[in-house]
């Protein structure tokens, strides 16, 4: 099998997830726009590009040497978590400001955010999945076990926080500060391995479990 096709399999793999929330969605009774429904998507690829640029600045301003623990704190909290997590944020609130600019207000609502924001957050992970299967193709089953979960909640949350982010600040921030600890705990768990791996799993199974119950239109 030629590498465009492997990549192109890798790459229909990843959106798999994606495509099941799209009709579970539909069947919660939330019917998004076509023209919506690709923003949702673009922002899962707008939220990558800018966490990617922000997480590589920081990695060329780290001094090198730094204590073990220190460094990986940071890099779990800060560099990962916070950066991607915050990143979608800032997405999610432009994004909701230009439909409440060109559509009419009373689309955008809690059930609404939440189904977006899963949509984005599994395009985040579909497409950061398929870059770590290009050079690891046995990763892409961990990461839709995984990863997907993990990014679904965390864009459920994000977009949830964005969208009450000028009426509830204090909130928004709880909402947004769930999403920062949930993807910290599950990048320092996962790479232990062992029962730590199986806790990091379970953790995002059980976060999107739950933030999912915000889909709705009820």
């Amino acid at each position: 099998m030629s590498s465009v096709l492997v990549v192109l399999l890798i790459l229909v793999l990843s959106f798999v997830p994606v495509t099941l929330a799209f009709f579970w969605i539909r069947r919660r009774g939330i019917v998004f726009p076509f023209l919506v429904t690709l923003l949702f998507l673009a922002a899962g690829v707008a939220t990558l590009v800018m966490a990617a640029v922000i997480q590589s600045l920081i990695t060329e301003a780290l001094p090198e040497g730094a204590a073990s623990f220190a460094a990986q704190f940071f890099d779990v909290f800060v560099r990962v978590a916070l950066t991607e997590e915050g990143a979608r944020f800032l997405v999610f609130f432009v994004l909701f400001a230009g439909i409440r600019v060109f559509s009419s207000q009373s689309i955008l609502n809690e059930g609404f955010s939440a189904g977006g924001g899963l949509l984005a957050g599994l395009s985040f992970a579909a497409l950061e999945t398929a870059a770590h299967a290009a050079s690891e193709a046995g990763v892409v089953l961990v990461r839709a076990l995984s990863a997907a979960p993990l990014h679904g909640a965390c864009g459920i949350r994000c977009a949830q926080s964005a969208l009450s982010a000028e009426k509830t600040p204090l909130i928004a921030a709880g909402r947004l500060i769930s999403a920062i600890l949930l993807h910290a705990c599950y990048n320092f768990m996962l790479p232990r391995g062992g029962i730590m791996a199986a806790l990091a799993i379970f953790l995002a199974l059980s976060s999107l479990v739950s933030s999912a119950r915000a889909v709705t239109n009820e």
